[in-house]
């Protein structure tokens, strides 16, 4: 309902709508009409809220009778009375609310579009509309966006939240619907109106999957399902939650980002929370000390993937998918190293190091897959790179410092540590080490882009690296790169970031080096960190005379040296 009601004939103001297709037959009419009684604009402004709202009355009692608890907006959004008040199930209410009526108001114009003294008024009103819903100071709620929100609420059987700016949340967002309601109207009857839709009153609606959780748990109380039942899907949702993050939206959870979810929790170890209570379960994926007879058994996977999959499929019930990306996830059999990880193969690192990013793409953003001029070299140049050539794990590159990439005995080498930076850890205690830096990187030019760092300030060695929400510098990577990994090689590889870890390892066991020196340049369980024992036991030296004999003979990246 809206100012586009609002009629003038003959110097009074009347309140004219139309009754919708569905509910003619029942009311007898086509349309309702009725007399506000005064001459003044402004208090004809006053009386049509009241109108408007009768009017809802009206219709909300005809669909009942329609088709009782029919009412889409009731069956996806009601819930029973709570001390706890879900602003999301309130946010989907209002989203519904304003899907239906917006839809409602254009149907009804294209059905009855006004001509004459009407169309002038009617262009008039909802510009008067419009103007009432502008933002203003905060706080600065109209009598309109309090009534109509009340008693949306009301008729859904929804408590309205006490705390005021819970009250305050819910209004501003009223508001927006209300603006976007008429100014899809205005821009209907006026096509000189260019005022562009709001998209961000849509974005704000968009379902995150901390958000589908709860809904999906509020569902299966009310199905009558045990709390048994309810929490017996924890340990998937939690992982899931860790993984992706609360925060991240349902509609970008592709069928990639569930096959690496699930690749993912094949390192988990078993009773993880227990056996390592100080970790997220994250980082106990990345322990290198559990066996894998000691992580999660093939059935116990099997039954996080059922769940997950229950999970998504509720989301397509709710419309909030239309497809289930986990659909078609399989439990990869490829998998056979530890930590259910695969190394890549030379055809794959070819692949890799000659998409556009590497050979010349529009720009390392979201041109980074098309071929250009540009040869950009910042984190997603040099991070596969030092992988590749380190072994090292994702997160301690990414939180390499500028004054890590150091010199000892003349050496070059990256140093990992948890020292100096904001959230800098490390994996296990063996993980403190110095890596030489492989002769290969310094001829693509890494020592030459951290000389640039330096000069320019930078603390980090990859300043322009977004930070998660959990302060890491490795997680949205981790996401960028796997889909990356799925642009340039498909999915169902079995690889991932980690890969290139593994790949380093086949690479020392071909070049037959020492042992104890490599699992020392790779940090792996049993060692002591290099920075401890270089000058007594093995000298820096030493371990840079063993870093460069490792090569991939068949693989080509002299392209890389052009700088």
């Amino acid at each position: 309902m809206s100012k586009t009601h609002l009629l003038r004939r003959n110097g009074r103001y009347y309140f004219r709508v139309r009754v919708p297709k569905d509910l003619v037959d029942i009311l007898g009419k086509k349309e309702i009409k009725k007399s506000l009684k005064t001459s003044d604009y402004k208090e004809a402004c006053k009386r049509l809220p009241v109108e408007q709202l009768e009017a809802d009355d009206l219709f909300d009692q005809a669909r009942r009778e329609l088709s009782p608890a029919s009412s889409p907006i009731a069956q996806r959004t009601k819930a029973p009375p709570s001390s706890t008040i879900h602003l999301t199930t309130h946010l989907r209410t209002i989203k519904l609310w304003h899907e239906r009526e917006k839809k409602e108001r254009l149907d009804s114009l294209a059905t009855d579009f006004p001509s004459g003294e009407w169309l002038y008024e009617a262009r008039e009103a909802a510009g008067n509309e419009l103007a009432e819903f502008t933002k203003r100071e905060t706080g600065d709620v109209s009598a309109t966006v309090i009534g109509t929100t009340r008693k949306l609420f009301k008729d859904q059987n929804l408590d309205f939240p006490v705390d005021k700016r819970d009250q305050e949340f819910l209004y501003e967002a009223m508001r927006k619907a209300l603006f976007e309601q008429a100014r899809a109207e205005l821009a209907a009857l006026e096509p000189s109106f260019t005022v562009p839709p709001t998209p961000y009153f849509e974005q704000e609606f968009q379902l995150t999957l901390a958000e589908l959780v709860e809904e999906f748990k509020r569902a299966s109380r009310q199905a009558g399902k045990t709390q048994k039942t309810i929490d017996g899907y924890e340990g998937t949702f939690n992982f899931a939650l860790e993984y992706f993050g609360g925060d991240s939206l349902v509609k970008d959870i592709t069928t990639g980002a569930c096959r690496d979810l699930f690749e993912k929790l094949a390192e988990l170890p078993a009773n993880a929370k227990k056996r390592f209570p100080q970790l997220t379960l994250l980082q106990a994926c990345e322990r290198d000390d559990v066996s894998p007879s000691n992580k999660l058994t093939k059935t116990t996977l099997e039954n996080y993937l059922k769940n997950f999959r229950a999970l998504m499929n509720f989301a397509v019930e709710e419309e909030h998918l239309t497809s289930n990306p986990a659909r078609n996830v399989k439990l990869n059999p490829k998998n056979k190293t530890p930590g259910g990880r695969v190394p890549f193969t030379i055809e794959q690192l070819q692949k890799l190091f000659n998409a556009p990013i590497y050979t010349g793409c529009k720009d390392d953003e979201a041109g980074a897959f098309k071929a250009g001029d540009a040869r950009p070299r910042r984190h997603r140049f040099w991070v596969p790179l030092i992988g590749l050539w380190t072994g090292a794990r994702l997160n301690e590159i990414c939180q390499l410092l500028t004054e890590d990439v150091t010199s000892l005995e003349g050496v070059p080498a990256f140093l990992i540590s948890d020292e100096n930076g904001e959230n800098k850890r490390l994996k296990t205690k063996q993980s403190k080490r110095a890596i030489p830096i492989h002769p290969e990187l310094i001829k693509a030019g890494l020592l030459k882009y951290t000389e640039e760092q330096c000069k320019a300030g930078e603390k980090y060695l990859f300043p322009d690296l977004s930070v998660s929400k959990s302060g890491s510098r490795s997680d949205n990577f981790s996401k960028w790169f796997s889909h990356f990994r799925d642009r340039t090689l498909g999915t169902d590889t079995g690889t991932n970031f980690h890969s290139f870890r593994h790949t380093f390892r086949d690479a020392i066991r071909e070049a037959e080096i020492d042992k104890e020196i490599g699992a020392r340049l790779g940090g792996w369980q049993g060692t002591k960190g290099v920075m401890d024992t270089y000058g007594k036991g093995h000298s820096i030296a030493k371990f840079q005379k063993a870093i460069a004999k490792i090569q991939f003979d068949d693989l080509d990246l002299a392209h890389l040296n052009k700088q």
